[in-house]
């Protein structure tokens, strides 16, 4: 891990996880990530568990998604998320515990909501983390994956293959990390939550369009995402006219004034799939 990665890293290691981040990017994206929980199915009234909660910061949209008969119970494995987690809705009991063996009896929840999170595991970890989903949930219930495909990202001006080249980049040179691999799996979560024994499986994309100048949260997300990016080509070798472009993001005034002018657009891709447990799930129908 870099320097660089380790400034935008929460005390669970994994990269571009620390609250400061995470909440410049919830900010900037909250219309789409709104309307993803709206679309992932909760219905009034459930026990719905954020899984990954991070900071906290889906379960407010989660508690409005489910009402006040309804209950949101949040589970990270950082401590610190889980503390600064309960500061934002004093009402959604907070557990600090590992995704892969969650803290909670079979059957005990509506549904299972995990917003970035795949992203940090490899697909074996991945399979261990949706068993532990499915066990949770009761027969009947709902899980919903929200992440993201980081090999759809546009920036612009600069050709539209810079995200693509860095995304992979990321996953064919080494060394590979699970982050590099999960990062372009958003468009690959359906069939993951089929093989995972979920039923009527679904998905969505919702892209994420940025328009400059920006401002506010989207202007601090993207001057300090670009440098990010930039050092990762340059560690990972991408072709060298993408390079050369790169090299005008490498630090944060020149990435400060790229997203400050009028002509600046760029795009993410973020995707929700949704399964629900059978009736006669294994474990008891």
């Amino acid at each position: 891990m870099t320097a660089t990665d380790t400034t935008r890293s929460s005390a669970s290691g994994t990269v571009l996880s620390a609250g400061g981040w995470l909440d410049d990017h919830f900010q900037a994206c909250r219309e789409a990530y709104a309307a993803m929980v709206a679309a992932a199915g909760f219905e009034r009234g459930w026990r719905v568990l954020d899984l990954g909660s991070g900071t906290g910061i889906f379960t407010p949209l989660l508690r409005e998604a489910v009402g006040p008969e309804g209950e949101v119970v949040a589970v990270d494995l950082d401590e610190e998320n889980v503390r600064f987690g309960a500061t934002r809705d004093a009402f959604a009991p907070a557990v600090a515990g590992s995704a892969i063996a969650l803290p909670f009896r079979d059957a005990t929840f509506d549904a299972v909501w995990s917003a970035n999170l795949t992203q940090y595991f490899d697909d074996d970890g991945l399979t261990v983390l949706l068993a532990e989903a499915v066990r949770i949930a009761r027969p009947g219930g709902l899980v919903a994956v929200k992440d993201v495909d980081m090999s759809a990202l546009r920036i612009a001006p600069g050709s539209p293959f810079l995200g693509p080249h860095l995304a992979e980049a990321c996953v064919t040179v080494p060394p590979v990390t699970a982050e590099s691999v999960g990062s372009i799996r958003g468009r690959a979560l359906r069939g993951w939550l089929h093989r995972a024994g979920l039923e009527a499986t679904s998905q969505r994309t919702f892209p994420i369009d940025y328009a400059g100048p920006l401002e506010g949260a989207a202007l601090r997300l993207w001057s300090a995402w670009l440098p990010y990016l930039a050092a990762l080509a340059e560690e990972k070798g991408v072709p060298s006219e993408d390079l050369d472009a790169w090299h005008g993001l490498s630090d944060p005034e020149g990435a400060l004034a790229f997203v400050r002018r009028p002509d600046f657009t760029a795009s993410e891709l973020q995707v929700l799939a949704v399964g629900r447990v059978p009736e006669t799930n294994a474990r008891g129908g």
